[in-house]
Parts: C-alpha cells; structure tokens; sequence
C-alpha cells in the first residue's frame, strides 16, 4: 500500500495513532509495504480457505512474544507501533515536551 510505503500509516492507523515501522532500521520500500498488503490480500483472493489463513493472520499476534507481530508483519519485517502519546498523557500536559511550569 502507498501510504504505508510513505509514512508508515494509512487514514485509520492516524486516527487511533499507531504507525507500521520497519524493524531493520531503514527506510520502508515499496516492495515490502506490497509484500505486506499482498500476505493480507491472500484472505479476499483465495477465498474460502483464505478466510482461514485471515483468522489465523489476526489472531497470530494474541500469542506473537515480544513483538505481537500478525503473519503479514512478519513477511515484511514491520511492527506496529504507537504514533503519538496516548490522549490522557498529552492532556496532562506530561508527554514528552518535558514539564510545562
């Protein structure tokens, strides 16, 4: 997908600020944010036993240790990760500007 080849979010990702990351500490090329989307893609085109393969997708980061990563994480070498400090903490005023006296 563009957008995760990008910036590392599409329109939803933004809205509940998390972000895709590459975990090699490089640049994400097109060519793995497709490999990405393609592994998800495999639930829609190989339906009905591809429905399967999307169940187990997003249940696989329930037991992924450390990283809780999905199948089509692990095919491209991406996490997800939080964007942006959770809405209290910025309220607060306790993020990571440092303290606002």
């Amino acid at each position: 997908m563009p957008q995760i080849w990008y910036s590392g979010q599409t329109l939803g990702k933004r809205l509940i600020g998390i972000r895709v990351q590459f975990l090699l500490d490089q640049q994400m090329t097109f060519g793995l944010s497709m490999r990405r989307w393609w592994v998800q893609a495999l639930t829609v085109i190989c339906w009905p036993i591809g429905a399967l393969f999307g169940l187990l997708d997003a249940l696989w980061c329930t037991w992924d240790q450390p990283r809780k990563q999905c199948i089509h994480d692990k095919a491209a070498f991406t996490i997800v990760v939080r964007a942006r400090a959770p809405r209290s903490e910025a309220a607060s005023g306790t993020g990571s500007e440092g303290d606002p006296s």
